[in-house]
């Protein structure tokens, strides 16, 4: 196990150095993130493809494209979506 420490320079910044350490390592790879770096291990696992799974404890899990803080800054929309993914 290796644990990554975030620089918090940003999420794409971010991203590129996790990304860094991911290419490093031989073999497949399973990225968790806490909180902001749900956004990071998003980004990061885009351009990897040793990268087998995603983990998310109490993380942001934002689609591609979007980003935590369109998520931190629309919360009803936020709960709207959660809300009808829970009925269906």
């Amino acid at each position: 196990m290796i644990a990554a420490a975030n620089p918090l320079r940003g999420v794409e910044a971010d991203a590129q150095y996790v990304g860094r350490i991911v290419a490093a390592v031989h073999g497949p790879v399973v990225l968790v993130g806490h909180s902001y770096g749900g956004s990071v291990i998003s980004q990061s696992a885009a351009a990897a493809a040793n990268v087998k799974a995603l983990a998310y404890v109490a993380a942001f899990a934002p689609d591609a494209g979007a980003s935590h803080v369109l998520m931190i800054s629309h919360p009803g929309e936020v709960a709207e979506t959660i809300e009808a993914a829970a009925r269906n």
